[in-house]
C-alpha cells in the first residue's frame, strides 16, 4: 500500500503500533520499534503476540517518531507568522 497512502500514518497520530507487510518501504517500522513487518497473513498472531507483549514499549517509540518525522503541524506555524 506505500507509505503515501496515509493510513500509517494515521494509525501512529492515533499512538498505534502497526504490523504490516514486510516491504523495502516499510523497514522503518521494525527499526524505530513502531510495530512489526510480517511476510503473510500467517504471522499476524504471532506478531500481535509478540506487540502486545511489549505494547508501551511500542507505542513510546511511535510517540516519538511521529513527533520527529511525521507530524508536521509545528512547520504550520512558522507558515501562519510569515503570511
Amino acid at each position: 500500500m506505500g507509505s503515501a497512502s496515509g493510513k500509517i500514518a494515521l494509525y501512529m497520530k492515533n499512538a498505534l503500533p502497526v504490523i504490516t507487510t514486510r516491504q523495502k518501504c516499510f523497514e522503518w517500522i521494525e527499526k524505530e520499534g513502531c510495530g512489526i513487518c510480517v511476510t503473510n497473513m500467517n504471522e499476524i498472531h504471532a506478531a500481535a503476540e509478540r506487540m502486545w507483549a511489549n505494547y508501551k514499549e511500542y507505542v513510546r517509540n511511535v510517540k516519538r517518531y511521529y513527533s520527529n518525522a511525521l507530524d508536521f503541524s509545528h512547520n504550520f506555524e512558522q507558515i501562519r507568522l510569515r503570511l
